[in-house]
């Protein structure tokens, strides 16, 4: 009877304790980045962690908007160089953790700010004035050419008014969109200055198009200035080509042919095939490159130039895809145009 008692006995806990609610298993918390997204203002530093791993990460970054001061398998320290946007990586065995690095410039006070040297304007025209800059100019990399005319029967003033420019601001850029209506080849440079409020010179621009052909269609682009100003003016000088004494061009015999460069399955790039079919060798080739968005707009457009392509031969040139020249994002685009500028033996 004793026995029972105690069997019973042991039923009755085993019972119990089976009966109590199970206590939660806490789940293991996922690796991450101790943000997934920082605001930050040029100069400043910040830190990054990586969370709930016992691995360490190889940290990278995107571009040289931010600069990596330190890095530890744990975190990493990062400082603003300039506005605009980046990314962190953090390479975790084979996952990629990503943490994006939004920057903005430094705004100071109005009472502190350092004021911009006034520039004097040393010629008084009707149009907004030329100025001389009074502080020490910028080095020039590269110096403008010097272009001398070479036949009597060029004429400037004609080439001006019969050469089409239509103005656009395309990715960042000023871009000037020309079309040759004049009867002979037309070299053009040009001159972009930006004004602030006051209309004092904040920065300056140059542009030149080595040749454009009759009936073609060509481009001037301008970077747009990193100062802050409120408008800019172009400034235009026309002259013929000395590489065209006697408007001997080849335009009939090159050829283009393009397609995609995949690489990864994606495409990286346009490859150009340059064909001289001519009996001559052809000294310079130049063309336009226009990309589109799904609307027929242009979202970005360059210039391009190949050399020294002999005669019955062909040259492969690659066009780098549009990307945005400030955040260096790519730019999505539906379809491009190559249209050929130039071509002279």
């Amino acid at each position: 009877m004793k026995n029972k008692r105690v069997v019973s006995l042991l039923i009755a806990v085993i019972l119990m304790i089976t009966l109590l609610p199970a206590t939660p298993v806490s789940a293991k918390a996922k690796t991450k980045l101790s943000a997934k997204s920082i605001t930050m203002t040029v100069g400043d530093t910040k830190t990054i962690k990586l969370l709930n791993s016992k691995k360490g990460a190889v940290w990278s970054r995107e571009n040289e908007h931010i600069k990596i001061l330190s890095e530890t398998k744990k975190q990493v320290k990062i400082k603003a160089i300039e506005d605009g946007t980046s990314k962190v990586y953090a390479n975790v065995g084979k996952k990629e953790y990503i943490c994006k690095i939004i920057i903005k410039k430094k705004k100071f006070p109005k009472n502190t700010a350092t004021p911009k040297p006034t520039i004097e304007p040393a010629i008084a025209t009707t149009d907004k004035p030329i100025p001389t800059v009074t502080p020490t100019p910028k080095p020039v990399v590269t110096p403008k050419p010097i272009i001398t005319p070479n036949s009597n029967s060029f004429n400037s003033s004609e080439a001006e008014k019969n050469v089409k420019k239509e103005v656009r601001i395309i990715n960042n850029k000023i871009v000037v969109f020309l079309e040759n209506n004049y009867s002979m080849p037309v070299s053009i440079q040009s001159d972009c200055y930006f004004y602030d409020e006051k209309e004092n010179v904040v920065d300056t621009g140059y542009s030149y198009l080595f040749q454009i052909e009759p009936n073609m269609k060509g481009a001037l682009i301008f970077n747009e200035t990193k100062e802050e100003y409120s408008s800019y003016e172009l400034k235009y000088d026309f002259f013929q080509s000395f590489a065209y004494i006697n408007n001997k061009s080849i335009l009939g015999d090159i050829k283009l042919k393009s397609n995609d460069i995949i690489s990864d399955g994606e495409v990286s790039g346009i490859a150009l095939t340059i064909m001289n079919q001519s009996n001559f060798d052809c000294s310079c080739c130049t063309f336009l490159v226009n990309f589109y968005d799904d609307f027929g707009n242009i979202v970005d457009t360059k210039m391009e130039t190949e050399y020294d392509i002999k005669r019955k031969e062909k040259e492969v040139a690659e066009i780098t895809l549009p990307y945005n020249s400030r955040t260096y994002e790519n730019i999505k685009y539906s379809s491009y145009e190559i249209l050929l500028s130039t071509a002279y033996y």
